[in-house]
Order: C-alpha cells, then structure tokens, then sequence
C-alpha cells in the first residue's frame, strides 16, 4: 500500500490541486464577528475587502484534533502509514492538534513540523506524493519532510504595517513610521520563525530587491503570492522572467490565514532550491 499525505490549509494547495494529489486539506479557522469560519471557506477577494474596511483585524486558529480525526478515519485502511506536514508550530498550534489525533485513530499517522507555510509547505507536499508514487519508504519520506524546509526561501512584504504590529511582529512606532515613510519590509521565514531581514523605501525598490535576492539561489522553482496586489505580482514576475530567463512564474492567491496576518496588500516569494539555502 502507498504511503498518504495529509497537511492544512495554509499550504496554498488549491482545491483542485488537492483532489489530484489525493491529499486531504484540513482547514484552519477565521474568527470573524465572533464566528468561527473555516478558511477554505471563504472567498478570498470578499475577505480581502473586509480586511481592508474592518476596524479590528480577526484572529485565527488551528483546526480542533476532531477535524484531523475525521480525515485520518476517512483514509486509515487506504494506506500503510500516513504522514502530515503542517504549517511551522512556531506560528501556528496546528502540529500539536495533529499529533493528539494521531492518539485517536488506529493506524500509522506521522506529523511533522515542515517549518513552512504557503507555497513552501505545497512544495513539499507536492514532493512527498512524487516519493510515495516511487515506493520510497515513509522513513525516508518522514526525514525529508522534516528537512526539506532548508531548501525554501520564504520572503513576504507588506503595504500596511499594522497587521505586523497587531500580530505582534513590530512594534507601534515602527508600524506608524514605516506607514509614513513608505518603508516596505521584507520577511523571511527561516527555521519556522518570521524574520524582518531588510527594509525598503518605495514599491520599485522592493521589486528589485526580490529580484536580486532570487538571483542569487540556485532554484528548482519559484511561485508568487500575493494578497490584494495582483499588479505588483504580475510586474515581479516578469521582472524575474526576465532576469532569469524562464518561461513562466506561477502567482497565487494567499490563503486566508496567512493573508489575515500580513493584510491585504501582500507581496511574497517563495523559492525552492536545488540543494540548501539555509543550513
């Protein structure tokens, strides 16, 4: 029997993706107006709008172990062991409502920390469904999982900064100033942890800023993200097709989870490489 592949909304995985990949998505939730909302319920361009007119940003949270519960009922006699890369633990409590359902359901079901989300995590899902259809064993599969997070550069910017500040990765006056000042930061996930590593004035700039620093891996490929800034996605593509010589750059939407804590005016990158970007 194949080995399955379970992982959460975040990854970006579309649901078409999802269906053909034979890989289950197990929602995160939206607490909006005091109701809780199933992320991949939602449609992104109207939660966008009310992102961008709301006066208190919403707040999310993991699924309840009962969601993964059921997936892993509905599938435990189709596989020999399963195994569940989520979202980092380091932004979402995600891995430890996996890991209690593991407790509930017999059967051979391994989650892991991927220390990813977005496209990052779908790349890896992606990954993992080419080695199960190889036969390669859920051992191997498992360490690859736990691994693989080292051959992804994840870099996000920003228009407003108070979704930043409301989560709690700026302070007050940085958000204010950086408001003022046009300033763009970048952040990158690195060991499942956002990290602002630069600062930018002006949109122009940071464009040319994620071209550079796409330049500078070795890459097997490449997808923007984006939230509310379709625009800003398509010029950074062919910015980067231009630069790199390539045919096409996939662009997607930001999920919704990722989209309420950065805002509607997202720009992201998220590159895997040949060999490893990060050690």
């Amino acid at each position: 029997m194949k080995i399955g592949i379970v992982t959460d909304s975040t990854s970006t995985l579309t649901p078409e993706e999802s269906k053909k990949l034979s890989v289950p998505i197990v929602s995160l939730y939206i607490k909006k107006n005091d109701e809780f909302l199933k992320a991949v319920d939602l449609d992104l361009e109207e939660y966008g709008k009310f992102l961008d007119e709301c006066t208190e940003i919403p707040s999310t949270s993991q699924p309840n172990p009962a969601d993964f519960q059921k997936v892993f009922e509905e599938i435990k006699n189709k596989y020999s062991s399963v195994i569940i890369p989520v979202i980092s633990k380091e932004l979402s409590g995600t891995f430890q409502s996996s890991k209690i359902a593991e407790d509930s359901v017999e059967g051979k079901f391994k989650t892991v920390d991927s220390k990813l989300t977005a496209s990052g995590l779908g790349f890896l899902i992606e990954n993992l469904v080419e080695y199960s259809k190889k036969g390669a064993p859920d051992v191997e599969m498992v360490f690859y999982a736990k691994n693989f997070y080292k051959k992804v550069m994840t870099i996000f910017s920003v228009d407003d900064l108070k979704y930043l500040y409301k989560g709690g990765r700026l302070s007050k006056g940085s958000s204010v100033i950086g408001n003022l000042l046009n300033i763009k930061p970048i952040i990158s996930l690195q060991n499942g942890v956002l990290k602002p590593i630069k600062k930018v004035r002006g949109n122009k700039k940071l464009i040319s800023e994620m071209v550079q620093m796409a330049s500078e891996i070795d890459y097997q490929r490449m997808t923007i993200v984006y939230s509310g800034r379709k625009e800003d996605a398509e010029l950074l593509a062919s910015k980067l097709m231009d630069k790199l010589g390539v045919i096409d750059i996939p662009i997607k939407h930001l999920e919704a989870v990722v989209m309420t804590h950065l805002g509607n005016k997202a720009l992201g990158l998220i590159i895997e490489g040949k060999g490893d970007i990060y050690i």
